[in-house]
């Protein structure tokens, strides 16, 4: 064992007496593990260790191998410090760009990050702006912030239910999620949609979930 990390006690799900139905509970955590071995030292680039989250009920708490199988889930993690290498990048029709990395395994995804942010900081420090100006490209990078800000927390919310690879761009008019899966069934639409709606306010129809697979 590698890491071991033991959270604090939560409430789990629980019946709604008043309401008269069952009320689950959700909480996310940050694997705060760096790839190190035992003595502090990295992995070897391509190690492959097994992750694994336990939530045991109190009763269990001293008696964990009695728990249910569904107390625990594993996944597996590949130790990959190599970046990928952008080999071309032409336009397509629509509006689209096509992208083509080179990568020792695999490209789960890509994020493109356009350079808003730098523009207005620069725009901002070039002087001869009026206030109402400054607050204009004040109040644009705030929003820049706030918007990678809840990308981020909800791959990590993503990647509490069991899609660690998933990768989200959010702009005002909806949410893309592109999954590392050839397919998404529909429970796992039904999750991942779950977890957008109550995170970014999104409706439905304004989720586009995408397998990384699809060329659509």
């Amino acid at each position: 064992i590698y890491y071991k990390y033991q959270e604090e006690n939560y409430m789990g799900a629980y019946y709604d007496s008043k309401d008269g139905g069952w009320r689950n509970t959700e909480y996310s955590s940050v694997l705060d593990w760096q790839g190190l071995d035992n003595q502090g030292k990295p992995l070897p680039e391509g190690s492959r260790v097994r992750f694994t989250v336990t939530a045991l009920p109190q009763y269990y708490q001293n008696q964990p191998e009695n728990a249910a199988e569904g107390a625990r889930f594993s996944v597996p993690i590949t130790i990959d410090n190599t970046k990928p290498k952008l080999i071309n990048m032409e336009d397509t029709q629509g509006g689209k760009i096509r992208l083509t990395f080179q990568d020792n395994r695999f490209t789960a995804a890509v994020k493109v990050y356009d350079r808003d942010k730098e523009t207005l900081l620069n725009a901002l420090n070039s002087g001869g702006l009026s206030d109402e100006q400054k607050n204009q490209i004040t109040n644009e990078m705030l929003k820049i912030t706030q918007i990678a800000e809840l990308e981020n927390a909800t791959e990590m919310l993503l990647a509490a239910k069991g899609f660690g690879d998933a990768v989200v761009n959010i702009s005002d008019e909806q949410v893309e999620i592109v999954v590392n899966s050839t397919d998404v069934s529909d429970v796992s639409r039904a999750q991942i949609e779950d977890v957008v709606k109550r995170k970014t306010g999104k409706a439905a129809e304004n989720i586009i979930i995408t397998p990384i697979t699809d060329e659509n």
